[in-house]
């Protein structure tokens, strides 16, 4: 499994945003304009912290998480206004509803599913709730390990459903 548990650098956020940000100033409107105000104060105070307390990881690790919340709210609206991010706002929805379908799948297999069927939904929903805590980041992609564990995922969910299986919306 290629996704693991990580947190991203200020540095590496700081310039995924800083990315974000030039995109954003070619597409302004209103709402754009508001959120990209709201995401450069909160990756100035980032920023700022992190210069002159670099010891304080909680405060660093909360603005940490408000600088990406609110560039994810960007990326959305760029998405709904301007038709971009589109693949990677896809790639969000997809994760949450995968670790959600995923879930379900283990929960039923729990009660009624052999030794072997439980490990491996165990590792899905692993993987796929890895996968949808990374989605919450700025900075969030796939490799091509974590393409074919989705694909191996899929299937089965597909497989699944056509044994009468239910997943619950």
């Amino acid at each position: 499994m290629a996704l693991k548990e990580k947190t991203d650098s200020v540095l590496q956020i700081k310039e995924a945003v800083k990315n974000l940000l030039d995109v954003a100033n070619e597409n302004k409107s209103m709402s754009i304009s508001l959120s990209m105000g709201l995401v450069r104060t909160y990756l100035k105070d980032l920023l700022a912290l992190y210069e002159d307390e670099p010891e304080a990881t909680f405060k660093i690790d909360g603005l940490k998480v408000s600088v990406e919340n609110a560039s994810i709210i960007l990326e959305q609206k760029l998405y709904h206004e301007c038709n971009l991010y589109g693949d990677l706002v896809e790639l969000r929805r997809f994760a949450k509803s995968m670790y959600h379908d995923v879930y379900d799948v283990f929960s039923q297999k729990v009660d009624n599913g052999t030794n072997e069927e439980i490990l491996t939904w165990a590792e899905y929903v692993k993987f796929s709730l890895i996968m949808y805590s990374q989605s919450k980041h700025i900075v969030f992609s796939l490799s091509e390990d974590d393409e074919n564990m989705i694909k191996r995922i899929t299937m089965d969910l597909k497989a699944f459903k056509e044994l009468g299986g239910i997943i619950y919306e």
